[in-house]
């Protein structure tokens, strides 16, 4: 099982995940709901589409949860504290 890196504190608010997609073979789905979920390909697909969710906070606090290559467990999480929208791990 992947082991699950926490990068800032843990957060109460909105969670964007960062999942493969099962639609289309090799993309990285940023997922906020059924209707807002778009999809990142290419050699740096599963980056574009972390760095896509951790700036959809605008400031507000929530939480990235980032899935392994399978989909079928999050392998790491970032919380979005509000003031700091790229936390880095300590």
């Amino acid at each position: 099982m992947p082991q699950m890196r926490h990068v800032g504190s843990p957060s109460k608010g909105n969670v964007v995940e960062v999942r493969p997609s099962r639609k289309f073979g090799g993309a990285w789905l940023a997922f906020e709901s059924e209707a807002v979920q778009p999809a990142f390909t290419g050699r740096y697909a599963r980056q574009h589409a972390i760095d896509y969710a951790k700036q959809r906070f605008g400031g507000g606090a929530g939480e990235v949860r980032v899935f392994t290559e399978s989909g079928d467990a999050i392998a790491e999480t970032f919380a979005i504290n509000g003031r700091d929208l790229y936390p880095h791990a300590s």
